[in-house]
């Protein structure tokens, strides 16, 4: 992997190894349009496989051979389908701990896309009958251009509709 898929990789290890709670559920989150290939490849390195989507294939390989946590994927979703609460299983009271929200952003308009690119994941993991918005969030942003303390505010911001105020955001710097 380049350098920032290294420093990323190394960072949300760090990060999970320290504030996720064992045997605890964690959730990956992915957009509804990962992009592989091209576009990605110079960020995260030069190799054929060094692109978003076998960056999460390695953190999610990672993640499952530490054997501390259950994982789910997410895929957000652009239009929700309705649920009643009553056709909920719950039977299994376990609420999600942690989340790991990876969100690309290549776009020109990239503080709007990006930012609806993560509302759409929190609307989808938010359909979950284990959500839990008290969890520990870490939001892993692929981009190559903005300005990381405005982006940052806007995230924060935006997550905060949610009460979600346990986060880390993650931004090549």
């Amino acid at each position: 992997q380049g350098h920032f898929g290294r420093l990323l990789m190394d960072s949300t290890m760090s990060v999970d190894d320290t504030y996720f709670v064992p045997n605890r559920t964690v959730v990956l989150s992915l957009p509804q349009k990962i992009v592989s290939g091209e576009t990605s490849r110079h960020f995260l390195g030069n190799r054929d496989d060094a692109n978003s989507i076998q960056f999460v294939n390695n953190l999610s390989k990672n993640l499952h051979s530490k054997n501390k946590w259950p994982l789910l994927t997410s895929r957000s979703m652009e239009q929700l389908q309705e649920k009643n609460e009553t056709d909920w299983d719950t039977s299994n009271d376990d609420k999600h701990s942690s989340y790991i929200v990876f969100v690309e952003n290549f776009d020109e308009d990239h503080l709007n896309h990006t930012l609806l690119d993560i509302q759409q994941q929190i609307m989808t993991l938010e359909s979950f009958s284990a959500w839990n918005p008290r969890g520990t969030f870490v939001v892993c942003l692929f981009t190559d251009r903005f300005g990381p303390q405005y982006m940052i505010k806007e995230i924060l911001r935006l997550l905060f509709r949610w009460e979600i105020v346990n986060v880390i955001v993650m931004v090549p710097y």
